[in-house]
């Protein structure tokens, strides 16, 4: 992830309910998706009304979307940054960190 200009979440391109987003969104990467992002719908509101991600409507749609993002570094960190203020990063830090004995 870290080597990558932005992150497109395959699956959700499928109807099959997509793939979480965060791990993209912390490494400070923008995130496009597809249309079925169902099992993580109240996620996907919350960084689309704040315009933190790009969802399109199909497999069509979304080579000019990486185009315009990989062309525009500022549009892709703006999504960044829209993320970065919608999570908790410091909670999601301890959950993906192991565990201290």
């Amino acid at each position: 992830i870290a080597a990558a200009g932005a992150v497109v979440i395959g699956k959700s391109f499928l109807s099959q309910g997509g793939q979480n987003p965060v791990e993209a969104l912390m490494a400070g990467r923008p995130v496009v998706s597809g249309p079925h992002m169902e099992n993580f719908a109240p996620l996907m509101r919350s960084l689309q009304a704040h315009d933190a991600v790009v969802q399109v409507a199909d497999a069509t749609a979304l080579q000019p979307v990486l185009r315009d993002l990989l062309a525009s570094p500022t549009r892709a960190a703006r999504l960044v940054d829209a993320a970065e203020i919608r999570s908790d990063r410091a909670a999601i830090r301890r959950v993906l960190s192991p565990r201290r004995a």
